[in-house]
């Protein structure tokens, strides 16, 4: 039997047991999803990660934006967790002047790295709505959550994968939110790049381009601009060799080139003039990191791949080529006429076998010097001529 609660007396009101209440409580997690009836930079999730080691440029964290309706994200990065707050200031004046609009609401946790006295002033101002998390229930801000962990888990497969250094990761990271963002997801059955400006511009093709994509890490030639070359040095290399590490617009590539001497910063560059060995991925240390040798790494390494190329890979071609050949040659003779190169082909064996032979040889000789007299005599006064000199 039910007893509705309007029809209890108040004696007979249901309370709950304190002892129970305060041994046993529950943890409400909400399960059921709110529709998305939203427009484009309606509602806005934020949060800051860490990442070490100490990034290029002394970076350690990064606030990701994610936007709520078509999940396009954004990275920021900085060096202390304070940057976060500027982090928001820089986002809202791209979100205005890109494309034209304003957030409505931001979601995330009551962090101080926002500075929330700030914000909330600004918000206020602004017309925007803040919405702040419980403490240490992440869940609420589900979208941020699973935003960041796509991106560290993506840009954590590719360092390890293409063993590429980890101080890189902000580039790696900064790459990998450019390649999810035009990554095609079953939400819209688009990208989030597209879905993000099929809301803002409908009349126009918003298909991103992805043909200048390139493996990550892959091995990569930049070439040396005219302007740094040494006029005289025309045997030197007019190339560097680095690795692929982000993008910049369609054109424009950024390598990262150990060779380089000097801060980190200088070792990365930005060029449009390069080519990709993506079958030739570097996932092993070089072998000249592993050896000591009283010769330079450049030079060590040249010289095991001129090695390598001299005593492997040249014999193994003319060998090839050779039999080959010879298969070819075999193929397009007959058969009667290659039963008679054998049959001649022993022949010339036996004789000269017959002429390695002292008693033979030495008849032979003389049966020389009679059929060709013209020949041998001269050539018998000659060597007379140079002993007796």
């Amino acid at each position: 039997m039910i007893i509705k609660e309007e029809e209890l007396e108040e004696d007979d009101q249901l309370h709950l047991c304190d002892p129970c209440e305060r041994s046993k409580p529950l943890r409400h997690t909400r399960k059921k999803a709110t529709l998305r009836n939203l427009k484009v930079f309606d509602e806005v999730h934020i949060d800051v990660v860490m990442l070490t080691p100490q990034g290029i440029r002394k970076k350690k964290y990064a606030t990701v934006f994610t936007e709520k309706v078509s999940l396009v994200k954004w990275a920021y990065f900085h060096e202390s967790k304070n940057g976060a707050y500027d982090a928001v200031i820089k986002y809202q004046k791209m979100v205005k002047t890109q494309f034209g609009s304003t957030v409505k609401k931001w979601r995330m946790d009551g962090g101080k790295e926002y500075s929330p006295t700030k914000l909330t002033v600004l918000a206020e101002d602004l017309g925007q709505v803040v919405e702040l998390t419980t403490p240490y229930n992440p869940e609420q801000d589900g979208t941020s959550e699973r935003s960041i962990g796509i991106l560290c888990e993506r840009t954590r497969t590719a360092i390890i994968d293409l063993n590429i250094p980890a101080f890189l990761w902000p580039l790696i990271l900064e790459t990998v939110v450019m390649i999810s963002n035009r990554t095609a997801t079953s939400l819209h059955e688009k990208t989030p790049f597209q879905a993000l400006m099929d809301e803002l511009f409908p009349e126009q093709d918003n298909v991103p381009s992805v043909a200048h994509f390139r493996v990550l890490g892959c091995k990569t030639y930049v070439q040396i601009p005219k302007e740094k070359r040494v006029t005289s040095e025309k045997v030197k290399e007019r190339a560097e060799v680095g690795i692929l590490v982000g993008y910049e617009g369609t054109h424009i590539f950024k390598v990262y080139v150990p060779s380089r001497r000097g801060p980190l910063e200088n070792r990365i560059v930005r060029s449009s003039n390069v080519r990709f060995d993506e079958g030739g991925l570097i996932t092993k240390p070089l072998p000249s990191e592993q050896e000591d040798g009283n010769r330079g790494d450049e030079v060590e390494n040249q010289d095991r791949q001129a090695e390598d190329l001299i005593h492997n890979h040249i014999p193994d071609a003319l060998n090839q080529n050779r039999q080959k050949a010879t298969e070819f040659q075999r193929a397009m003779i007959p058969q009667e006429e290659t039963s008679q190169i054998a049959n001649e082909q022993e022949a010339e064996d036996v004789f000269e076998d017959l002429a390695n032979h002292p008693e033979i040889s030495s008849e032979i000789d003389e049966d020389e010097t009679e059929l060709f007299p013209e020949v041998t005599e001269p050539h018998v006064k000659d060597v007379q001529d140079v002993q007796d000199t």
